[in-house]
């Protein structure tokens, strides 16, 4: 019996998509499933062996596993649903138990089944048709313990209702698992609600347990009209999109110079597009005319322009004034000579390159499909935590203009090709439809499939090996339309969850500065105190891609979040697959299953959570215990106590999935007046530093902030000496280079304002 289901499980990891098929191989296939339902029908129905105990009802044990990021479909489902084998005795019915993988041992999507034979487990079977069934969501590890319980009470009959019990599912996910029964006559409220009332006796469930009755003929409806509801809307905007507007062909192209127009050119070129577009629907010779002449006149009106504004530019650059406007052109021109998105080369793991167009995409999925789904080694939590069951309210419509307002244009679309921009142009019918949209995701706890896809862009960290996976950054393109559902739920989210003073992290009223601040305030007291201060600058180990998803739910649960919204925000991390797009072209999708999505608008404050609840007996109050999101610093007055506080946090963080980096935490002493050392961290030695640099701006040992290195790193960071300054500004001869570079080179030794963000720090 164990061969068997083993070889079930091995036959569904197959692929059944129906796409790749011929239409003579999908025909062969329809015809096989016909027949095999057909034998299915006049196969002899199993009866008792002789001694053995009857059951009143013979049963049938099914097994099924959607293959991990295919959309559910009623084809997909009856295709991936296999047939264990029935019962009609209590001896068989152990005899297949006994053999049968525990719930609590499944991975993945799986599901079982125990139906009365001759019953199928889809809504669509004539005995399901009319019924529905009672469902009961239990966190992990309960239900191997509920579904043996449930089995055990239908087969005893102790539900007391005839005929009404088709059978139970158990149902296995990512994030929880799913109990349900299923009955014939959804209208018979006294039967659905004596079913209730056993399944809460024999399961043991709490009184405040939530248990949803759901008909399956509101199930197939809800399903059909709410996917077919955003398909057919997406499908409309983009076909409006590409019928008005055009598509683009996707190539990198360098940024035109913009910055010198005035108003007349912007009208020039407004009246020539508008020509072209008039020529692109009427070819005529009068309209060729019309748009020949005014593209003749945008040039001359440019080149004007463009003279006056670079004379007036280089005027300016002389001056005082100028001179932030001169590193501000230097570093641009410097990125500018760095074109990193066009490497077509890339190493393996052991430092071969690669140049084909094949391997180089499968190293890219190589290294993010591992990057993304390793998960450290954590302590399995024994205690459990009670959740929040209340309701909740439906999305009003002025959420959602809130969450467009905070939407930026501009940015770049994911897979479904949907900008936010068009949702903005629909004013109050968008947020109508939204709010609709939203409040089917919040009640249905299933968001779109198509929002589960992303694109992968990996962005270059500006050092190291350019041709090395590991020196970039994933940044993940996701729906717009998502992230405006990710903004709604997180604005819910933070009107319920307090987080800590201690975190300066995408916290409203918080930023940088007053992380900076406050750190230079302690330092500058203790120096001019001349006392002592050790500080300990801990990183995190990819952070965000290392959070586990059961801590994170378990997190939200102990921040008082309603489960509902714990629903919701695990239906966003299930089943979500990305590709990868590089210089070559995409690669294959893989599932992402470990850590938070980079590039989502939900995932900061779904960290800061997890780091709130992870630090809560180990954090000190602030300055001595300040986070900024993963960054994090821990300052005391001695070096024992701070080597203590490292180990703490350590203990507290590396036990639950997070992992403190041993080559990148540093340790400074502030006003050391003699050597002591450095701290350990599990017996190695912490790097010890002279300077740090904080969130931007460097702090150094001696309580000074490094008036003339933040001078330089953030005004004239990628500017070395005179010889780079011409070649990236410059471009007439009549600018005297001379004079104007000894200009920039003397203006780091001044006294000026440090640039940090939008805010201003007075240097001494």
């Amino acid at each position: 019996m164990n061969n068997k289901f083993d070889a079930l499980k091995d036959d569904d990891s197959g692929d059944h998509d129906q796409d790749n098929n011929s239409p003579k191989d999908g025909e062969k296939e329809r015809n096989e499933d016909e027949e095999k339902d057909q034998n299915t029908t006049k196969r002899k129905a199993v009866v008792p062996g002789a001694g053995e105990h009857p059951l009143q009802y013979n049963y049938t044990f099914w097994y099924s596993r959607r293959t991990p990021g295919r959309p559910a479909s009623t084809q997909s489902y009856e295709q991936n649903i296999k047939q264990i084998g029935s019962f009609a005795s209590v001896e068989q019915f152990w005899r297949f138990y006994s053999h049968m993988i525990r719930p609590g041992d499944l991975t993945g999507h799986s599901d079982f089944h125990l139906f009365k034979e001759g019953i199928k487990p889809m809504w669509e079977d004539d005995a399901n048709k009319s019924g529905g069934k009672w469902i009961i969501r239990l966190r992990k590890g309960l239900a191997s313990r509920c579904w043996e319980n449930l089995i055990l009470a239908m087969l005893g009959e102790q539900f007391m209702v005839g005929e009404e019990i088709c059978g139970a599912v158990v149902s296995v996910r990512f994030q929880e698992d799913i109990i349900s029964i299923w009955n014939k006559t959804a209208s018979d409220q006294a039967t659905t609600a004596r079913i209730r009332d056993t399944l809460r006796r024999v399961l043991n469930l709490p009184p405040n347990t939530i248990m949803e009755y759901k008909t399956h003929t509101d199930s197939i409806k809800a399903w059909e009209d709410f996917h077919g509801l955003v398909n057919a809307s997406a499908e409309v905007i983009r076909e409006t999109g590409r019928k008005v507007l055009g598509v683009s062909s996707g190539r990198r192209k360098e940024d035109k110079e913009t910055w010198w127009w005035n108003e007349e050119v912007q009208d020039s070129v407004q009246r020539k597009r508008l020509a072209k577009k008039k020529w692109d629907m009427d070819r005529t010779e009068e309209n060729r005319q019309e748009y020949k002449e005014l593209q003749r006149r945008v040039k001359r009106e440019v080149s004007k322009a463009k003279q006056k504004a670079y004379e007036e530019l280089y005027t300016r650059l002389d001056t005082r004034e100028g001179e932030k406007d001169l590193y501000r052109l230097a570093r641009q021109r410097d990125r500018d000579g760095k074109d990193v998105q066009q490497v077509r080369v890339i190493k393996d793991r052991d430092g071969r390159v690669l140049t084909s167009e094949e391997s180089v995409q499968r190293r890219w999925k190589e290294y993010f499909e591992e990057l993304m789904n390793e998960e450290n080694e954590r302590e399995k939590r024994v205690e459990g935590v009670n959740s929040v069951e209340q309701k909740v309210d439906k999305i009003r419509k002025d959420e959602v203009r809130k969450a467009l307002k905070r939407m930026k244009s501009g940015k770049a679309v994911g897979p479904d090709d949907i900008p936010v921009e068009v949702w903005k142009c629909l004013g109050e019918a968008a947020v109508e439809f939204l709010a609709n949209l939203f409040n089917r995701v919040l009640e249905s706890e299933r968001m779109p499939e198509e929002w589960r896809r992303s694109v992968l862009v990996p962005i270059f960290k500006n050092k190291g090996d350019v041709q090395s996976c590991s020196n970039y950054r994933g940044i993940k393109l996701m729906s717009h339309t998502m992230k405006l559902w990710e903004r709604v739920v997180e604005a819910r989210l933070r009107k319920v969850v307090e987080i800590c003073e201690q975190q300066y992290g995408f916290m409203p009223r918080k930023s940088t500065t007053d992380a900076i601040f406050a750190l230079r305030i302690l330092m500058e007291k203790y120096r001019d105190g001349q006392k002592e201060l050790h500080c300990v600058f801990v990183d995190l180990e990819k952070a965000y891609d290392r959070v586990p998803r059961e801590e994170l739910w378990y997190c939200m649960r102990k921040s008082g979040v309603a489960e509902k919204y714990v629903r919701v925000v695990q239906d966003m991390y299930e089943r979500s697959r990305t590709v990868v797009r590089c210089a070559v072209g995409q690669t294959e999708k893989f599932n992402v299953e470990v850590g938070l999505h980079q590039g989502s608008a939900l995932s900061p404050f779904l960290f800061a959570i997890v780091m709130d609840q992870l630090s809560e007996e180990v954090r000190q109050e602030s300055p001595w215990t300040m986070m900024f999101a993963d960054d994090i610093v821990i300052c005391s007055e001695s070096r024992e106590q701070v080597e203590e506080n490292l180990e703490r946090w350590r203990f507290a963080l590396e036990r639950r999935g997070m992992k403190v980096s041993r080559s990148k935490t540093e340790y400074m002493c502030v006003n050391e007046r003699e050597g002591s050392g450095t701290v350990r961290l599990q017996g190695e030695e912490v790097k010890k530093v002279q300077e740090f640099k904080y969130l931007g701006s460097t702090v150094q040992s001696n309580g000074e902030c490094g008036k003339e290195e933040n001078i330089s790193k953030n005004q004239g960071e990628g500017v070395q000496d005179s010889g780079e300054t011409g070649h990236a500004v410059w471009f007439r001869d009549s600018v005297n280079e001379e004079e104007t570079g000894v200009r920039a080179r003397g203006s780091r030794a001044e006294d000026v304002e440090v640039l940090f963000g939008s805010d201003k720090i007075g240097q001494d």
